[in-house]
């Protein structure tokens, strides 16, 4: 009879702990890449819990372009990277082009990452013309998740170019 009870109400704390726990499989193999959860969280169906990079999937930057200077920024544009882990001192500056660029203005509240906008900006996305930096004769490769700065290359003319140019079309 006791062990009969005792018997009883594991197995009614086993059946409580089990519905009060899920498992949660990807669909596909690979890292994940940004969590916002921590283990015994309690989460909101409808928010971004992580996101998973799929095996062999290649490194891209997400740059976030604030809405005041994304005028002339397009597809196919060039972007030179520095990378916060690798300072661009020390091991240079990379290059990429932008592949995606979003047309809807994300603002601090829609942040997901671990960097939150100050100010509204719109979300590119940028391939990487390598996934590796060049660090003391090695190749150090880079991780999802590693912050870095971005500067877009919108026009490329001579020193001579860009002094002259404001005279002469004053001229006209």
């Amino acid at each position: 009879p006791l062990r009969d009870q005792i018997s009883e109400v594991q197995q009614r704390a086993a059946e409580s702990k089990g519905r009060s726990s899920y498992v949660v499989r990807a669909p596909a193999d690979g890292r994940i890449s940004m969590s916002q959860v921590s283990l015994g969280q309690t989460v909101q169906p409808q928010r971004l819990q992580m996101e998973i990079v799929p095996d062999g999937t290649p490194l891209r930057a997400e740059l976030l372009i604030p809405t005041r200077a994304a005028g002339f920024v397009h597809v196919g544009e060039e972007v030179r990277f520095q990378y916060d882990a690798f300072p661009y001192q020390n091991f240079g500056t990379y290059t990429g082009r932008i592949v995606e660029l979003s047309h809807t203005v994300l603002t601090k509240t829609d942040a997901a990452g671990p960097v939150v906008p100050e100010e509204p900006v719109y979300k590119a996305i940028a391939a990487l013309d390598r996934d590796d930096v060049d660090a003391n004769g090695r190749k150090a490769v880079l991780q999802s998740g590693m912050l870095l700065k971005a500067e877009i290359i919108l026009d490329r003319r001579s020193l001579a170019d860009w002094i002259l140019d404001p005279l002469l079309h004053k001229r006209m």
